[in-house]
């Protein structure tokens, strides 16, 4: 549930979001979590921090920020995206000598089509995340996907 308010050329974007999301694979995997965000809007940039009292485990307190950038071509049919995020835990110490913060970056491009979009995206994260089985996942990955609109 959100909210957005026009300031000027700018918007200010306010709201509160509710994940419930389950992994199907073994052994199965169900991440919750509620987070409060603000942010600010323009037509190129979009600025946000992002706090939740219970991020994945339930009792990691994190603060999320996150800035997003895109250029259009003049015709609005194709685009250039990149983005930048920052997760701190404000609680549950890491484990002696592990990095606390975890980083993300993504650049990509999409292109419009009538009634659809494709897109492709490289994505990357630090330090390596780990799976719900423990095992490190991969840094870094290519992303194509495909989206229909009705």
């Amino acid at each position: 549930m959100g909210y957005v308010a026009r300031l000027g050329s700018r918007s200010l974007d306010i709201g509160v979001t509710d994940a419930d999301l389950v992994g199907y694979r073994s052994p199965r995997h169900r991440v919750e979590y509620q987070e409060v965000y603000a942010g600010l809007l323009s037509r190129h940039f979009s600025a946000h921090l992002h706090y939740s009292p219970n991020y994945f485990h339930g009792s990691a307190e994190t603060l999320y920020a996150d800035l997003d950038g895109v250029m259009r071509s003049d015709d609005d049919n194709w685009r250039v995206f990149a983005h930048l995020g920052a997760l701190t835990p404000l609680s549950a110490p890491a484990a002696r000598g592990a990095r606390k913060e975890r980083y993300d970056v993504s650049a990509g491009i999409a292109r419009r089509l009538p009634h659809a979009e494709v897109s492709l995206a490289w994505s990357a994260t630090t330090p390596s995340a780990r799976q719900a089985d423990g095992t490190a996942q991969d840094r870094a990955t290519l992303v194509l996907s495909a989206s229909y609109f009705f």
